[in-house]
């Protein structure tokens, strides 16, 4: 599999501007950094990666866009109970770093559940 350099650079220039905005505003960058910004960015580049495999530019077939949708909702729904997860330790006193490994196994099993499904 190979990646072009915009993919890269579209996965690199969303890294770099949450980064940004967070130094300017955490509201802002929380909306960066969640969907349905990183699912749109998520969607396009696995949907170029499909054509690429293909070695044809478009394609009449849309499986592939459900099955694509259907991955970015499973990440989506494990993302939402990481976050609810975090919230919910973090306002019964927990620190950073227990709050992260508590709301990550709450996130893989949520994953791993839903593999399933």
């Amino acid at each position: 599999m190979s990646m072009d350099y915009f993919d890269l650079f579209l996965s690199l220039a969303s890294v770099i501007l949450v980064a940004f905005l967070g130094e300017l505003n955490p509201t802002l960058a929380a909306a960066g950094a969640t969907p349905p910004i990183t699912s749109s960015i998520a969607i396009v580049l696995f949907d170029r990666q499909h054509y690429r495999n293909m070695k044809r530019k478009d394609s009449k077939d849309q499986f592939h866009l459900v099955e694509i949708s259907g991955k970015v909702v499973k990440g989506v729904t494990a993302s939402l109970v990481f976050a609810i997860c975090f919230h919910f330790l973090a306002r019964n006193k927990f620190s950073l770093w227990p709050c992260m490994v508590f709301s990550c196994v709450a996130w893989t099993m949520t994953w791993v559940m839903l593999q399933y499904y």
